[in-house]
């Protein structure tokens, strides 16, 4: 046999046992460490809890708040034979694990109007298609007379898998459904999306690198934000943020059309809660198309009491805390003035 033709053998043997110790991994891998992932919504809480969560409220201030969920996920699951029945939908604004549960801003709704029913479903990181998807399985057995859908100005980005993998490795990085060309389709924004969601042996690697760079980036977290939205952070118009591209219209029709299928999904009466307001014309604009009603954010009112010396901000965070959840509260049933149910 020539030098030649050895080597060539050689290499097809060590590439052959490669292939074979990858695949041997890969199988063990899949044992040991099985993917948790939500079929539907990529990752979501399903069942009741309690949990006990550490919250730096206020300066010089730390609390344990005690967070319950009950059937399905849900913070409130109320009397189905009700007859007004009060859906909300959200993210982590509404999942609010900051407060008690009994100090969340919809706490405000169920003792402004006692004779409602009231169902509360939110989770940490959902974009506006996940939420959908929640209104989707649960509306028809609720049949709420009013759906109040919570919106962040990063729904926008987490609706869309280019924008959503440009704000790695802050974002949530786990699989998540996307609407494509009107098709559902699931997406890991994160380096080597592709090899993720084939392979669990790389998914387990990568997560060890995820954890890295957010922790190296949780460091330089301003600068992050202000080389992906614009310096002017806290009062920027981000349609033209890098995130997008330059394809912001694109991400505000996909949004759109998300609001639009739930419009068709219900006869309720639904109410789009804006947690922030730098993207109000946006976000109106959807709401016209979708007819949804438009509530003003109440970002405004939340950096006037920030500036009045009255903290509604979680420390470090964006998020409401107990005084913040108060205020947004005590807006809405003022805002609804005895009309929601």
């Amino acid at each position: 046999m020539s030098r030649r033709k050895q080597v060539l053998q050689n290499v097809f043997l060590l590439l052959i046992t490669l292939f074979f110790c990858f695949f041997v991994a890969e199988l063990l891998f899949r044992s040991l460490f099985p993917l948790h992932v939500n079929d539907r919504y990529g990752w979501i809480r399903n069942e009741a809890a309690s949990d006990v969560v550490r919250v730096h409220d206020d300066a010089g201030w730390w609390r344990n708040v005690t967070v319950n969920y009950t059937d399905h996920g849900f913070k409130r699951w109320g009397d189905l034979n009700a007859s007004n029945k009060v859906l909300i939908i959200g993210d982590s604004y509404t999942e609010m694990r900051f407060v008690n549960n009994d100090e969340e801003w919809y706490a405000y709704l169920e003792r402004a109007y006692p004779d409602a029913s009231f169902f509360v479903h939110g989770t940490g990181g959902f974009g506006t298609l996940q939420e959908y998807l929640v209104l989707d399985e649960f509306v028809d057995e609720i049949n709420p007379d009013v759906v109040i859908w919570q919106f962040y100005f990063n729904d926008f980005a987490n609706n869309d898998f280019i924008a959503d993998s440009n704000e790695y490795p802050m974002n949530n990085y786990g699989l998540r459904p996307y609407l494509e060309s009107g098709v559902i389709i699931k997406r890991y924004p994160a380096p080597l999306s592709w090899l993720r969601s084939r392979s669990r042996l790389a998914e387990v690697a990568l997560q060890q690198y995820d954890a890295h760079v957010r922790e190296k980036t949780a460091g330089q977290l301003f600068n992050f934000y202000q080389q992906r939205y614009g310096k002017d952070f806290w009062n920027h118009d981000f349609s033209n943020a890098n995130i997008y591209e330059g394809r912001f219209p694109e991400v505000l029709d996909t949004t759109t059309t998300i609001l639009q299928m739930g419009r068709a999904r219900t006869n309720a009466t639904i109410y789009l809660l804006s947690a922030d307001n730098r993207l109000a014309w946006a976000e109106e604009r959807m709401c016209a198309s979708a007819n949804i009603t438009y509530i003003p954010a109440v970002y405004d009112l939340l950096l006037k009491e920030k500036r009045s010396g009255r903290n509604p901000f979680v420390i470090d965070d964006g998020h409401w805390n107990q005084h913040g959840n108060k205020v947004v509260g005590e807006f809405l049933v003022d805002y609804f003035n005895g009309t929601l149910a």
